[in-house]
């Protein structure tokens, strides 16, 4: 009873010291959320479509999966002018959700209350925390779903209820259908890891995941059959492979290969210039008319180019072909792309756009600039990044350390686990077992596309699985703990029975 009761106490003021955090933000800093995205980012669909042509729109969306531009519509359809107040209100929803989801998950891990506790505030009051969840983008949502179907592969391995298996899949789906980064494959992996280890259950597993993987293969067969491809996400993949190739490849060896006709004068310019220079409809096949304004279209309602229309799939295949034309004639560029790419995914989530610009302490980005004080004691103490002036900081040696020894740590767990698995029947720790190795697999799996296929913003994709590594950090603080107790216990008793 006490230690229910200390769990009610600590969670009850989780949340206080979440609205206060957040009232000092709003109130003292003037943090407000960000809503103008939904003009201009590549990612979006024209909010003139997502008005009035949203089915239409996210049934011929072959650059990406459709879920978040489907809760753009709503949102649209439903708050019109004031959707701003209402994305506000949906976000901060998300960021309660993710306290309350974590702290939860910390306990059900076995972590003390109090720790817990720390844990899951340090984590929800960081003004890194602050910028994703007033930022119109699809991270913080995903942040909040990667948590929550840990919480509830926890319940499921421990309850082995059906509606828990349920809910863990449908919310895997859910990461899917938003996020193409998130592969099929990534979903399949899951599910053939539990239906190999839960022996006893994979009837129960099949059915609770068959609706969940039926609509994501619903989508992959419905592009396949519209657009001939069961990629989901094909502009962005191939786009970042050519910027990977051509930013690490000199000017003379680009002109060299251009002069010689091997590429395109494509491999001279960036990707993000293509709509806006009509030099490059000569490169390109006709554009197939669709009668589909999202793939006709090529300037949304915003002014802004439409990166989900034809014309950029097709510079984006020629672009791809030039790339692989380039990366055989040096071999090297790609992979110089790759190490810059590892040291970039250890720098603080703040230290990436829209929040950081590269060659200036931030961007324009106004709540960036308002928390800049916090972020940067936040980045020293945590990162272990010197702050310098005119940039915000040196080498992040603490995170060098800090996110290797976390992951390794859950590897040494699940070690140990396997070699007791035999006689071990606590379906609590086996729980914590199935989501720790569960943890693991999404640090690894975002690291490895970010790292392997992504031009930039690695430190962005990583934020999405920062709590994983908050909680393997946890485990490990707490792993400490009892083995220093334990180590006092056993010196007192020694010395107990050397005075008897």
């Amino acid at each position: 009873m006490k230690i229910r009761n200390s769990r009610h106490a600590y969670l009850v003021a989780l949340i206080v010291c979440w609205i206060a955090s957040r009232w000092f933000y709003l109130s003292y800093l003037g943090v407000r959320f960000d809503g103008s995205p939904l003009r201009w980012y590549l990612q979006f669909i024209d909010p003139a479509l997502l008005k009035t042509a949203l089915w239409q729109s996210t049934f011929y969306l072959n650059s990406q999966p459709p879920g978040f531009n489907l809760f753009l519509g709503v949102m649209l359809q439903s708050f019109g002018s004031h959707v701003d107040g209402a994305f506000q209100v949906v976000y901060y929803g998300f960021g309660l959700g993710l306290a309350v989801v974590l702290f939860s998950l910390l306990l059900r891990l076995g972590i003390f209350p109090a720790l817990a506790f720390l844990t899951t505030a340090f984590f929800c009051v960081s003004p890194i925390t602050i910028l994703y969840e007033n930022w119109l983008f699809y991270t913080y949502p995903l942040t909040f779903l990667l948590v929550l179907s840990a919480l509830f592969l926890h319940r499921y391995v421990v309850s082995k209820r059906t509606a828990d298996a349920a809910l863990f899949f449908s919310t895997l789906a859910v990461i899917v259908l938003t996020r193409g980064v998130f592969h099929p494959a990534w979903l399949a992996l899951v599910l053939l890891a539990l239906w190999l280890v839960c022996k006893g259950s994979r009837r129960q597993l099949i059915l609770a995941a068959a609706l969940p993987c039926l609509l994501v293969v619903a989508l992959y067969c419905k592009n396949y059959l519209v657009f001939g491809t069961m990629l989901s996400g094909e502009v962005y993949q191939k786009t970042n492979f050519g910027m990977m190739v051509f930013d690490n490849l000199s000017e003379p060896v680009k002109r060299q290969l251009i002069t010689a006709g091997k590429v395109t004068e494509l491999a001279a310019t960036s990707p993000y210039n293509w709509p806006g220079d009509r030099r490059y409809r000569e490169l390109l096949p006709p554009i197939k008319q669709w009668g589909i304004p999202v793939l006709d279209q090529e300037i949304k309602s915003t002014g802004f180019p439409n990166w989900q229309s034809q014309l950029i799939t097709e510079l984006a295949r020629v672009y791809y072909r030039d790339a692989k034309v380039a990366a055989r004639q040096d071999s090297a560029a790609y992979f110089r792309a790759v190490v810059d790419n590892l040291r970039k995914y250890f720098l603080p989530a703040d230290q990436t756009w829209p929040f950081y610009a590269g060659e200036k302490p931030f961007t324009s980005d106004a709540n960036a600039t308002k928390v800049r004080k916090l972020l940067r004691a936040r980045d020293l103490l945590f990162a272990g990044q010197p702050l310098l002036a005119g940039s915000p900081g040196g080498v992040p040696w603490l995170n060098y350390i800090a996110f290797p020894m976390c992951f390794l740590f859950g590897c040494r767990w699940v070690r140990l686990w396997v070699l007791h698995r035999k006689g071990n029947r606590d379906r609590s720790e086996n729980a914590t077992a199935a989501v720790i190795l569960f943890m693991l697999y999404n640090i690894a799996y975002v690291a490895a596309v970010t790292i392997l296929f992504s031009v930039a913003d690695h430190s962005r994709y990583r934020f999405k699985v920062s709590p994983f590594y908050a909680v393997l950090f946890s485990l490990f603080v707490a792993s400490v703990v009892q083995w220093a107790v334990k180590r006092r216990l056993a010196r007192t008793t020694l010395i107990s029975v050397k005075d008897s």
